[in-house]
């Protein structure tokens, strides 16, 4: 896929406003600070919706053009992503793990199947409760994410394609 500069932009945009919501603005102006305590929840889950949209956008955008420019199977094509995906961020997150364990990090030994499994979003539902590895909900929810979009971008009919994405922006507006 060609570079797109100005996601970059998005991106910045997404991560100060989840920095924001989380830890407040590094400097005072009663403007500013009223604003940001009126809406830093807002401004954070728009920020965590932004990433979502953008990750989103830029899977399918990949897996069309493969699909489209692969002379290969349709299966080889899945493959290849999820042997993409899996090397990206696979073990760089086991490592992250594998490192909180080791240091008897609150809550990892409790909640390490939630963890190692990319459940956490399901366990934070669950327990309505933010525990100290509770950050891990969002990756959890791009790996679900990952089991079933890519199947449907690469079998379902190209004629069928836009009726896919139309029913998956209705559907998120329900969710």
């Amino acid at each position: 896929m060609k570079y797109i500069k100005g996601l970059d932009s998005l991106r910045a945009l997404a991560i100060n406003l989840v920095v924001i919501s989380h830890w407040g603005l590094p400097i005072e102006s009663a403007l500013i600070v009223r604003f940001v305590d009126q809406d830093r929840v807002l401004a954070g889950r728009f920020g965590v919706d932004l990433f979502f949209v953008l990750s989103g956008f830029l899977i399918t955008s990949i897996l069309l053009q493969e699909r489209k420019n692969s002379n290969e199977s349709k299966l080889y094509v899945i493959r290849n992503f999820f042997v993409r995906r899996i090397l990206r961020i696979f073990p760089i997150y086991y490592l992250f793990i594998f490192f909180v364990a080791s240091i008897h990090y609150p809550f990892v030994k409790d909640h390490l199947i939630w963890i190692l499994s990319y459940t956490s979003n399901i366990l934070v539902y669950k327990q309505q409760l933010w525990y100290p590895m509770s950050h891990t909900w969002s990756l959890a929810v791009e790996e679900q994410f990952y089991l079933i979009w890519p199947w449907l971008i690469v079998f379902v009919p190209e004629k069928w394609l836009k009726h896919v994405f139309l029913r998956a922006l209705v559907s998120a507006f329900f969710l």
